[in-house]
């Protein structure tokens, strides 16, 4: 058949619909024969038999969610629209006035040749360049531009804020299908760390779910007035995930203190904090060492990016301070948790010594940069813990699929550590309760068994659900 189809010349064919036929053809047997090939390869490795046996499974859940689709209030919609086109008129005239001010009639936020313009050329900023040499505007390089000045810093966050709100009405604008439900393509297999990836539906509309800040959420409401959306979180899996797989005991009970954060803040600052929990709490509420972050916000942003290879010059972007004193609070926060630290240091000899990894769930992890390359080492240490999680989730999520779907509940969406769902308001805390006992997977690490916790937040719309 492949053999017949590939010798057709599809110009010769005398319809479009046989032109299209033969196209469909051969490429289902092309991917035939890429399945064939896989196969052997699978033939190989248990471990990997078994992950494409539970990627199989997930088809289930993943089609009964597209299909679904979540309502969308449309007057929510409408008013946020108009929110955003408000807000982005008021920021386009002061980065007008801005660029007027140096000589120049006007400056697109969206454009990058005159954003290049503005900042490099009219303001005489040093241009930032990508590895290929091109001047670039980017995200990353606005960021850096705030800490030059004050008042470049103004520009460049005014210029952000203004791309923000055309990404936020990107999402309000999706394209509905006909019922007016917004849907998603869920790609089950799509990423090496097992956390699915998020596309348009097979007929363009749609959007990516897993873009969609919490601010834009109340848009999305439950299908009838008699049910309420229901999100339920893992709790601080990530971080409690690396405090698991190094055996760190004092990350470890940073975690099961309750709030890991907090927990985090004491240990790096705690000395001489009080001992009277309403005292603790607003100590920790309190501000940090910058006036923008608590001492917990301080601990999150540290937290976050420290066991995954963070650099001191991207962490002292994130809190507003110098270089400097980033890393002396990574020193600080590796001197409290030296397990981690010792997994962030050895990780490029463990990829020298070996270029894959098996996650304790049997997910394989190929790694084929050099094991010394900085995006080689951040992708080992974000991969591990990434795909723990990926896979605790799914299992909770086929759990819930294959028991309560559509009987007890509505699956709606699956977002990195994070289920969302529609339920009777009368069956709210039944629902609840079993979906809390499912989702306590148990996952061998070592000679510990971590069972994750979660939050479950129930509202009339997502935003609501997932306060």
């Amino acid at each position: 058949m492949a053999r017949i189809i590939s010798n057709l010349d599809a110009e010769s064919l005398p319809t479009t619909a046989l032109r299209m036929q033969a196209y469909s053809a051969l490429d289902v047997c092309l991917t035939f024969g890429v399945h064939q090939a896989l196969q052997k390869e699978l033939a190989k490795s248990e471990d990997a038999r078994r992950v494409y046996r539970f990627e199989r499974a997930m088809q289930g859940p993943a089609l009964a969610m597209a299909l679904r689709g979540i309502a969308v209030d449309e007057n929510e919609c409408k008013r946020q629209v108009a929110a955003l086109e408000a807000d982005e008129e008021r920021l386009r005239r002061a980065i007008d006035r801005f660029a007027q001010a140096w000589g120049m009639p006007g400056c697109n936020p969206n454009s990058p040749t005159q954003v290049a313009a503005l900042l490099y050329d009219a303001c005489g900023e040093a241009a930032y360049h990508t590895h290929e040499g091109t001047v670039t505007t980017g995200e990353e390089k606005l960021l850096m531009l705030q800490a030059r000045s004050p008042l470049i810093g103004t520009i460049a966050h005014t210029i952000l804020q203004c791309r923000a709100i055309r990404k936020a009405q990107g999402f309000l604008k999706a394209r509905r299908s006909p019922d007016g439900r917004l849907r998603s393509s869920f790609n089950v297999g799509a990423t090496t760390s097992g956390r699915w990836s998020f596309s348009k539906d097979a007929f363009g509309d749609g959007l990516n779910f897993g873009n969609i800040p919490k601010s834009r959420r109340s848009m999305f409401v439950p299908s009838r007035p008699s049910r309420v959306m229901v999100n339920v979180d893992l709790k601080q899996a990530e971080s409690n995930v690396v405090a698991h797989i190094t055996g760190d005991e004092a990350y470890i009970a940073a975690h099961a203190a309750g709030d890991v954060h907090s927990g985090v803040a004491f240990d790096l600052w705690g000395e001489g904090a009080p001992t009277d929990a309403a005292e603790l709490k607003q100590w920790l509420r309190a501000e940090g060492f910058f006036r923008r972050d608590s001492r917990r916000q301080l601990a999150k942003k540290v937290g976050h990016g420290t066991p995954y290879g963070l650099e001191p010059t991207h962490l002292s972007r994130m809190i507003g301070c110098k270089q400097a004193e980033a890393k002396r609070f990574q020193e600080a926060w590796f001197a409290k948790y030296p397990k981690v630290h010792e997994r962030v240091k050895t990780m490029p000899a463990r990829l020298k010594e070996n270029h894959v990894m098996v996650s304790p769930m049997g997910r394989v992890h190929q790694y084929l940069g050099h094991p010394s390359d900085k995006h080689t080492v951040k992708g080992a240490l974000a991969d591990e813990p990434q795909g723990i999680v990926a896979d605790i989730l799914n299992i909770a999520l086929y759990r819930i699929w294959q028991e309560m779907d559509g009987r007890d509940l509505w699956l709606l969406n699956q977002n990195y550590d994070s289920i969302l769902f529609e339920c009777e308001r009368s069956q709210v805390e039944r629902v609840t309760e079993r979906v809390r006992e499912l989702m306590r997977v148990r996952v061998p690490i070592g000679d510990r068994v971590l069972v994750l916790d979660s939050d479950i937040g129930v509202g009339e719309n997502w935003k609501e659900a997932s306060a």
